[in-house]
């Protein structure tokens, strides 16, 4: 008698039904990983930790804020907030925009460095750098910070040429300053997420200043209330169809949770259910509260 294959139950994910069901359903946990950047001028560092709100000053969104606020702006992005697919969009247009200024800044004060006949002028170095540790919750944080290590290698550049002589006092000021404006509009972006019509944390300060709710795009479609708001609060004039209907995405943009966990109820596997041949109910996962996980553990 021929020898008969006993069926095998079906698994997710088209896995072949060879498989051992605990091989497939049993995957491992997140990859987490750390990261640091090294800064050798007092000017970088600042834009790194920036400034809180004092009597009679704004506040300076910093690196380290930046990565906060855009925590927030990530989970809007994931609810289907299309506010929020806007405003990475502009970041990411902000970061181009802000390597391509300190690019030519940089060529513009080397040009100068190598405009002297008979001297080679080494740029300005330190033996005590400093590492700074970054944990962002997501790509937009480390692409800033990128940002501010390029705003970095300019300034030393910037440091060089007033040291001997070759830019004014007034002019490494203004190149200054055009060098940390490139970086701080891209910082700043984000905080327009912040609901300023509630009262601030303590001393004035940002750190528990709510964020505004958002929506979702069926909001928008609807005109409700909750899109109108946001459009006012956000200056927001009118969001391009493309946006809207979700042709068009910010190229670091998170998965839309919706239709994330629509794919996961598809694939769960009758060995999943519950007894009774109850389906076990999907929950979102909850937040890591330590060290920041690496990718979103998906595939595309």
């Amino acid at each position: 008698m021929a020898d008969t294959e006993k069926p095998r139950p079906s698994l997710p994910d088209n896995a072949d039904p060879i498989a051992d069901p605990p091989s497939v359903t049993s995957p491992p946990g997140r990859l987490m990983g750390g990261a640091w950047m090294t800064v050798k001028t007092r000017q970088a560092q600042r834009m790194a930790y920036g400034r809180k709100a004092g009597a009679g000053r704004p506040p300076i969104v910093g690196l380290f804020r930046f990565g906060f606020l855009m925590t927030h702006l990530w989970r809007r992005a994931e609810a289907d907030d299309p506010f929020a697919d806007w405003t990475l969009l502009r970041i990411e247009q902000g970061l181009d925009d802000g390597r391509q200024r300190l690019k030519n800044i940089g060529q513009r004060i080397d040009k100068l460095l190598g405009s002297v006949q008979g001297f080679r002028f080494d740029v300005a170095d330190t033996n005590s750098p400093i590492n700074l540790p970054l944990s962002f919750t997501n790509a937009y944080g480390y692409q800033a910070a990128q940002l501010v290590f390029e705003f970095d290698e300019v300034m030393r550049k910037i440091i060089t040429a007033r040291h001997v002589g070759l830019l004014a006092r007034d002019d490494a000021d203004r190149t200054e300053y055009q060098a940390g404006n490139a970086v701080r509009s891209v910082l700043e972006i984000p905080a327009g997420w912040l609901d300023r019509t509630q009262r601030a944390g303590p001393g004035g300060t940002t750190t528990n200043t709510p964020m505004l709710p958002g929506c979702t795009r069926l909001d928008v479609r609807e005109a409700t209330e909750a899109a109108k708001r946001m459009q006012e609060r956000l200056g927001c004039e009118e969001l391009p169809a493309e946006i809207v209907d979700c042709t068009s995405r910010p190229k670091w943009a998170p998965t839309i949770r919706a239709r994330r966990y629509a794919e996961m109820l598809k694939d769960l596997p009758m060995l999943r259910r519950g007894r009774g041949g109850q389906q076990p109910k999907a929950e979102p996962p909850a937040a890591d509260q330590g060290a920041q996980p690496v990718g979103d553990g998906e595939e595309d």
